[in-house]
């Protein structure tokens, strides 16, 4: 299944979600797409000024988002 990942910041105004960069991974499922997620945070291809990350289907629904710091990326 092809998943994008969006590294996000959220803004201070209204912490609306501010999409910083976009990368697109062919993964088996969602659970592997958010394990590549967690494995980006921190790296070179993550943005040091994102908040978090947002991972979306191939067809644009947005199936799960996480916030640095917060434990709710299994």
């Amino acid at each position: 299944m092809i998943f994008e990942i969006q590294a996000i910041r959220f803004r201070s105004s209204d912490q609306s979600p501010e999409v910083l960069d976009r990368l697109t991974y062919d993964v088996p499922d969602l659970e592997a797409a958010k394990r590549k997620a967690k494995n980006l945070v921190m790296t070179v291809s993550w943005r040091s000024e994102a908040d978090g990350f947002r991972i979306l289907s191939h067809d644009g629904f947005v199936l799960d988002m996480w916030r640095v710091g917060e434990d709710n990326a299994d």
